[in-house]
């Protein structure tokens, strides 16, 4: 393992919250939509700029928690749970990278949102690869169609 890996993992333990009743959390706005066979979960916080929050495998929309209060002040946070974790479901019972990328197009083509910045954790990361070669330049063409 590399040093800035340790680093950068001992600084992420560093952000998550404490036990202390001091800590205070600033609340995302909970929204349920019905997309393409499932409903799914998503929190918004903050204004400005879209900044998409895409959380790995078995994770949901409490994983990105400890950046919240901060990246709220500046971006208008959208965090879903993808299909089949946290409170969004999946009747199919399946799951795909490619099709967690078209999810996420049609979450974002029904909140208006053309362009936005993003970032991804793990299979997250993966997830947001997909989406960045099947749309390149923005997501104003539509739904992706790449297929994992």
């Amino acid at each position: 393992m590399s040093r800035s890996v340790m680093v950068l993992g001992f600084l992420f333990l560093l952000l998550l919250p404490s036990s202390s009743p001091a800590y205070s959390q600033p609340t995302p706005e909970g929204h349920q939509l019905s997309l393409d066979g499932f409903d799914m979960y998503y929190e918004t916080l903050g204004e400005g700029e879209p900044l998409l929050l895409v959380h790995g495998w078995s994770g949901n929309t409490t994983y990105f928690g400890p950046l919240l209060e901060p990246l709220a002040q500046r971006y208008h946070l959208i965090i879903p749970d993808l299909r089949g974790h946290g409170r969004s479901t999946n009747p199919g019972g399946t799951f795909t990278m490619g099709q967690a990328a078209e999810d996420l197009f049609a979450l974002l083509n029904h909140l208006g949102v053309d362009r936005t910045r993003a970032i991804g954790a793990s299979a997250g990361g993966i997830i947001l690869l997909h989406m960045s070669t099947g749309h390149p330049f923005g997501l104003s063409q539509g739904v992706s169609t790449c297929r994992s």
